[in-house]
Formats: structure tokens, C-alpha cells, sequence
């Protein structure tokens, strides 16, 4: 069971990536899809409910932070899904945040967000763009850790890295 789940996981991050990187959008039905998967593994893994909240309540407060420095940045209350953020790129993080425990998925976030913009500093040198496929990028480096994981034999996800 937990392989199947892997396989759908694999499966669902590589077509949000290609969704994401070639039309900027990934298709709405990729989101209840890997967070069902997610969340079946977390539980079949037998994870504390209390971690998915804690990576929940992360992804909160780090929104939360953002809407407000935008918001005395521009002097103003602005709707970050307009111009500065995708609901897709905030829906992707809820929908992955079953596959870590906390400190693993802080980590993940704050290395995904470096991958991702150095990622983006190279595709720009071939490729300029306005916008940053950052579920997609996202993706794409979950399966990289994934891979790593599964190569090195340990578990980047449920055990804690940091201690």
C-alpha cells in the first residue's frame, strides 16, 4: 500500500510540475488528489495528528507574515492572489504538508523556497519570465528529496533531521 501511495505521489507532483511550468496553473483536481495521498501515508506511517496541524498552522502564519509586510510595504491591504502569489502555490503546500514532520517540512520550506528562486535565476537566463512556477518548482524538488531519500536510505520526511 505505502509503494502505491509513493507511485501516486511521483505520479501527481511530476504532472503539477509540467502543468505548472509549461501553463503557470496546475489543474484543480492535482490538490484533493495529493493531499488524500499524503494524508493516507501520514496516517498509515502512524504520525501524530498534532504535527499536521503545527505544518498547517506554519503554512498560516508564514502567509499571514507575507500579507502583512506586503501590506505596510505598499501602504496598504492588498489581495496577494492577484499579482503576488498563486492560490495554487498555497494550496500545493497544505496538500504536501502530511509528508514531513514539523521540522523536516520548515526545512523543506525555506530550502524549497532557495531552490526554487535559484531554479528560476537560471530558467530566466534561457527563458525570461514575470512569473515563478513555484508549486511546479516545488514539486519538482520533492521528487528530487524523495529520490535522495530513497537512494541514501534514510527518511528526509517523518524523522526528525534536526534535533
Amino acid at each position: 500500500m505505502i509503494g502505491i501511495l509513493h507511485s501516486i505521489i511521483l505520479v501527481v507532483l511530476f504532472i503539477a510540475f509540467v502543468q505548472d511550468w509549461k501553463f503557470r496553473a496546475i489543474s484543480w483536481t492535482i490538490f484533493p488528489l495529493l493531499f488524500g495521498a499524503t494524508v493516507t501515508l501520514f496516517f498509515i506511517n502512524e504520525q501524530p495528528w498534532q504535527i499536521l496541524c503545527l505544518n498547517l498552522l506554519f503554512i498560516g502564519l508564514v502567509f499571514t507574515a507575507l500579507f502583512l509586510y506586503v501590506a505596510i510595504k505598499r501602504k496598504k491591504f492588498v489581495n496577494l492572489f492577484r499579482a503576488d502569489l498563486g492560490l495554487g502555490d498555497v494550496l500545493f503546500l497544505i496538500a504536501v504538508a502530511p509528508l514531513f514532520w514539523m521540522q523536516n517540512f520548515i526545512l523543506f520550506f525555506i530550502t524549497g523556497m532557495f531552490f526554487a528562486a535559484i531554479f528560476q535565476l537560471l530558467v530566466n537566463r534561457w527563458k525570461p519570465s514575470q512569473t515563478i512556477p513555484l508549486a511546479g518548482y516545488l514539486s519538482l524538488y520533492l521528487v528530487v528529496l524523495g529520490g535522495v531519500s530513497y537512494l541514501l536510505n534514510i527518511d528526509l520526511f517523518y524523522q526528525p533531521i534536526l534535533q
